[in-house]
Order: structure tokens, then sequence, then C-alpha cells
């Protein structure tokens, strides 16, 4: 039978499946061309997709997305991760898209250097009508990690995407070559960051070059003062105790060497609903942390406190960690040398519902220490590499009937750690 005697409710469920396969949209194409049945209906199957993912295209998204982008008018997800996709295919996308897109995925895309601000309507100096609804003002995910940028293309998205945007990746983003200016700092990008209300999580961590930094800088500045309210010279509105400190969740800086111990009270002083911090190879010190931990009122909500790499804590500072983030699941400690059996035992006794944590690199937790906070009875997790007083065999011996619950690492990789939630 030739797919042309096919009745059309058959030929739909045939092309539900093609759709779903591994090489998704591409598979829609071929298929596509078998008859005018098939087409129409693939025709009219793009018109009406609301998820576009060309990971699995690779090479080919660069030709597929402008002649995509055509058809598919109402995308809601679009998904171009380590793609080379090139300016012009984003264009072509966020122009069709415009006024229902709710999550952008444009990480590691190596071929982008400046989008070309078709959507200039998403601009505040655009005048707007009440009734006529703002460019990206669904968007709620944006995330360009890895990926070059250009001011005036983020400033026009975050702006569009103010009363929408709750989650924001610019990790390891740098700067096209020549977008610029002579003393540019980026006070008019983190301004519009400040805009977004309703942002939960941010993540400023793993720069390439001064781009991250700075813009971590700009948004979270010291204010000094009754003129701290004002807004500032370069452009930068300061946040209002309702605005995107409040709202603020989850907070990763991994790496950020800028991030120091102004911006750590910054956060303790205003951001007020944090559950995640990641500190993870900062500038901030003991003195800090055991501050932090001591004035934030976030600090009784914290779920997971990643400080791996930072300067290390002392069983005071760990002590004073543990008395006021009793919730936390998940905790890095990984090169903390100075952390004792004194620390642990505090941490036993403070964060009993803890799960997962890592310390490597120390000399003076011992196996036993680590049993006792393990006999807790909510400890999944253990990482000790290079512990010397902790061996495998110790540790075992140690925790005893919670050993088979427990997941013991002592060989691993003890500078990357994948977290999962909790």
């Amino acid at each position: 039978m030739e797919l042309s005697d096919l009745p059309d409710g058959v030929l739909a469920v045939v092309l539900d499946h093609v759709a779903r396969g591994p090489d998704g949209i591409s598979d829609v194409s071929r298929a596509s061309c078998v008859n005018r049945y098939f087409r129409a209906m693939a025709l009219d199957r793009q018109r009406r997709m609301r998820t576009l993912d060309v990971r699995s295209l690779g090479r080919r998204a660069r030709h597929a997305v402008p002649h995509i982008a055509r058809r598919c008018t109402s995308l809601r997800r679009v998904f171009c991760d380590r793609t080379n996709i090139t300016d012009e295919c984003v264009t072509a996308l966020l122009t069709a898209s415009a006024l229902t897109l709710e999550r952008l995925s444009l990480a590691d895309c190596r071929h982008l250097r400046d989008l070309h601000g078709a959507w200039e309507r998403a601009d505040d100096k655009s005048p707007e009508s009440p009734e006529s609804p703002r460019w990206f003002g669904r968007l709620r995910e944006l995330d360009i990690s890895g990926s070059s940028w250009s001011p005036r293309a983020l400033v026009a998205l975050l702006r569009g995407a103010r009363d929408s945007l709750t989650a924001l990746n610019l990790a390891s983003t740098h700067v096209s070559r020549g977008s610029v200016g002579h003393g540019d700092d980026f006070g008019e990008v983190a301004g519009a960051v400040l805009g977004c209300a309703r942002l939960r999580r941010l993540n400023l961590g793993q720069p390439v070059d001064f781009v991250v930094p700075c813009l971590a800088l700009k948004v979270f500045a010291p204010q000094n003062g009754p003129a701290a309210d004002a807004p500032a010279a370069n452009g930068a509105r300061r946040p209002t105790p309702d605005g995107v400190f409040a709202a603020l969740e989850e907070l990763s800086f991994q790496r950020n060497a800028a991030v120091n111990d102004d911006v750590l009270a910054r956060i303790a002083a205003e951001c007020m609903n944090i559950t995640r911090l990641d500190l993870r190879g900062t500038t901030v010190s003991r003195e800090g942390i055991a501050a932090f931990a001591t004035r934030s009122p976030c600090a009784p909500r914290l779920r997971s406190l990643l400080l791996g790499g930072c300067d290390s804590l002392d069983d005071a500072a760990l002590a004073a960690v543990a008395s006021r983030c009793g919730a936390l699941l998940e905790l890095d400690l990984s090169m903390h040398t100075l952390v004792g059996v004194g620390g642990i035992e505090a941490l036993a006794e403070g964060c009993r519902a803890l799960r997962r944590l890592r310390i490597s690199r120390n000399a003076k937790v011992t196996a036993e220490a680590l049993g006792r906070l393990a006999a807790g009875g909510a400890l999944e997790s253990l990482s000790a590499v290079r512990c010397a007083r902790a061996g495998e065999e110790a540790l075992r011996r140690k925790l005893g009937r919670f050993a088979g619950t427990c997941r013991i690492d002592v060989v691993g990789d003890d500078f990357a750690w994948t977290t999962s939630r909790g």
C-alpha cells in the first residue's frame, strides 16, 4: 500500500511518531517530500509546533533553522545548544516567536557574535500601548552560557522579559568583539538584570574573561546610604525591597574571583529567600562566610551551600554555619584543610538533615567523626577524597549499619562535583 492511500488519521499518527524520532525535525522534513498529503500535514504540524530542538542536527542546524523559522511562528521552547547556528538563525527564530517564546537555550553556540536586534520593540525606549503584548513578555528561562552576546541584544531581551523571566544563566559568557565601547562597565546590562523582578535563578560563574566578573560586581554592588535608592548614573536601577533580590532562590558564582566579602554581605542583607548558594572558587573569606551564616535571614532556609576552594573554614566558622543552617541538604567543604573533628561534630549536631557532604584534601577529619555524622541517618553521599585519616575501610567500619545506605567515594575527582538537587 502506498502512503498516498492511507487515511489522513493514519498519516497523522505516522507523522507524530516520526516527529518524536532521534532526528526530529529533519525526519519530518524528509517525510514531507513523500506526497502532497504528507507535505500539507507536515507544514501544518510545523505551524503548530511548540518545541524546537535542533541539538541533534549539529552542523546542519545553520542551514535548517532559517527554513524552520519561516514555518514555526508560535514556538514556546527553543533548544540550540552546541550547534553552529549563527546570528541570522537566532534573529529569525526570535522574530517569528517573540510573542510566544517561554524558554530559550543557546548554550555553547560558538558562532554567535552580535544578534541583529530585529526585536527593538522590546526596548523600554520604544512606546507601547497597554493593549499591545510586549515582545518576549512570556520568556521565563534564558540560557546563553558559554556563548557570546552583545549588550544591546541582551538588554532588549531582558527588558522585554522583565515581568516573566525566572532563570538566567550567563556562566562562561563573553562579549562579541567590537560590541563594547571604551569605558563600558555593563551598567545598562546590570540594570536590565535588576529589572527582572521575578528572577529566581541566576548563574554568574565560570568566567572566561572580565565580562562575568564585571557584571557580577555591577549587579551586587554595595549600597551606601540614602543615595543608594536613587538610579545609578550608569543606568543600573537599584532594586527595591520587593525586587530581584527578594525573589532570588538560587545563586551561582563558581570560580568567579570578583565575588568577595562585600558581595556576600549584600546578598546576606537583601536576598531573603536564597536556598542554593554556590561560592566555589571565589575569594570569600572564612570571616565573610561566618558573618553570612550569622546575620543573613536566608541562612535557615539554605538547602545547598557549596564552598569548595574558598578560604578554608576553621572549626569555629563551620560551627557558626552549622548552628544557623540547620536545613542544609548539601554541603561542599572540599580543600578546607583547617576543618577538624570539632567542626564535623558541630555539623552532626546542627545539620541533622544533611544528605550530601564533600570534604577532600583534609588531614584532620577522622573516620570516627564522619561516622558520628552519618549516625543521624540522613547522609546519602560522602566524598572524602585524599583525606589521610578517613580511608574507605575505616569509613565503612565506623559508619557501621549506615555504610549500606551511604555512598562513599574516596577515589573520585576532588575538583569537579556534579550535584543533584534534593
